[in-house]
């Protein structure tokens, strides 16, 4: 089955309304939102998507952690799980949620290091 895009484009935007494209985009004018209400389309909750990405991601999680010898490796694949959902949900209730966003990585990867520190033997 194959659907066909232009199709759905040309129904999608009304005949006297153009569609907003990102170029248009201005923080000064509220008017220019990219998110806009359209009344055919079912909203989807975001909450509900976040949890089942989570699930998704975390039973792939699992399973890659369980090609290690200790089982704490499973913890920390799901810990990895929690931190990229928990800062999902956040940057989408946050007013300004793309600064969290970019927080991702380097909250990976000091989490990381704290985890890697802790079997690190001393010096000497």
């Amino acid at each position: 089955m194959s659907i066909d895009t232009e199709e759905l484009r040309a129904a999608d935007v009304e005949p006297d309304r153009q569609p907003v494209t990102a170029a248009a985009e201005d923080p000064q004018n509220p008017e220019l939102d990219l998110v806009q209400e359209r009344p055919g389309l079912p909203r989807v909750p975001a909450l509900t998507t976040t949890l089942a990405a989570g699930a998704s991601s975390a039973g792939a999680a699992w399973m890659v952690a369980g090609i290690f010898r200790d089982f704490s490796a499973h913890f920390v694949a799901l810990g990895g799980i929690l931190l990229g959902t928990g800062l999902v949900m956040l940057s989408l209730r946050a007013r300004r949620g793309a600064w969290i966003q970019y927080l991702v990585i380097p909250l990976a990867i000091l989490l990381g290091a704290v985890l890697v520190s802790a079997d690190t033997p001393g010096a000497g």
